[in-house]
């Protein structure tokens, strides 16, 4: 395998020749945010979420869409990058339900009844814990100016008690149609998706296709658009895509967990960043970007007890 040499953020890495400037990033611990990507399908772009600054290029780059070449010198955070991703993402929770994403409550409410009085419709589905938006919304954060969701009365369709489909929850990564490419070399998504939106007069049961009823579009799609009907919400792994959509779920850039203690937060420069927070036995209880992080951590110091916390200066 040939091996090439590339600069991220400062910092020297080696990378196999011929991979997506995303995936290589990833897999060198440097999480780059994206969601129409996986690194078992073919790049689309559509998300816009994964730009990057590079040596030589005049503007950022779609990172799902560059080979990285030898000696390659990226950045991953500006302000710049910053703006791009959140506008990106305004426009995808706009047309996807999201009032639970930055609730303070959401990894302790049972999303049945809400605190809050959300209507329904308004709130996150059964898929919530594996959910990768809401994932990516918890690196990211939910962006100001984020619209309020309006419900668009897509269609849900059960086709022979196999899958459900609630195009409600699709946010047009296009994902399903690459994985039904691969496994049957199908297109029967493909079609649904004129200029990379989702067209609802498109939509049409997959008993009047070649459906093989194979699963890689579930184990594809990153927000439970299309899930299993006979099994409980979450359940992965099962198909022969392996790698599930999930594989993509964004993680804290490399940083050792620290203790949840006043020496630990005194040692924390004052700074803009997000927070992770995780229960000794692992569980990730809260995540939050926030001005200053030595304050912030400091006031829920009693409400998460022995706990660690990580930190993530940028995004």
């Amino acid at each position: 395998m040939i091996k090439i040499n590339i600069n991220i953020d400062g910092y020297e890495i080696s990378i196999p020749e011929g991979i997506p400037l995303i995936d290589a990033a990833r897999e060198s611990g440097f999480y780059i945010p994206g969601i129409c990507s996986h690194p078992e399908l073919k790049p689309s772009g559509l998300c816009g979420l994964c730009v990057v600054e590079i040596d030589g290029f005049d503007e950022p780059q779609l990172s799902c869409m560059v080979m990285p070449d030898d000696g390659m010198v990226i950045r991953t955070s500006s302000d710049q990058l910053i703006e791009i991703r959140e506008n990106a993402l305004r426009e995808i929770l706009a047309n996807h339900p999201h009032a639970c994403l930055d609730c303070d409550i959401r990894f302790e409410c049972d999303r049945t009844q809400c605190k809050y009085d959300k209507p329904e419709y308004d709130r996150c589905c059964g898929h919530f814990d594996e959910c990768e938006l809401r994932h990516l919304t918890d690196y990211m954060g939910v962006p100001k100016g984020t619209p309020e969701y309006i419900p668009r009365d897509l269609p849900k369709i059960t086709e022979q008690e196999m899958f459900f489909r609630d195009y409600n929850l699709c946010i047009s990564c296009t994902r399903c149609v690459q994985a039904c490419m691969i496994s049957e070399g199908l297109n029967i998504y493909g079609n649904y998706f004129p200029d990379g939106k989702l067209d609802p007069s498109k939509i049409k049961p997959l008993t009047e296709t070649d459906c093989s009823f194979c699963g890689y579009c579930v184990d594809a799609c990153p927000t439970g658009a299309i899930s299993l009907l006979e099994t409980d919400f979450g359940f992965l792994g099962y198909f022969p895509m392996g790698t599930a959509g999930r594989l993509a779920i964004p993680t804290p850039p490399p940083s050792k967990k620290l203790p949840l203690n006043k020496e630990t937060i005194n040692q924390v420069t004052v700074n803009p960043g997000r927070f992770n927070i995780y229960h000794k036995d692992g569980k990730l209880l809260d995540s939050k970007r926030c001005k200053n992080l030595q304050e912030e951590l400091s006031e829920l110091m009693n409400e998460f007890t022995d706990c660690y916390f990580t930190l993530q200066p940028d995004y």
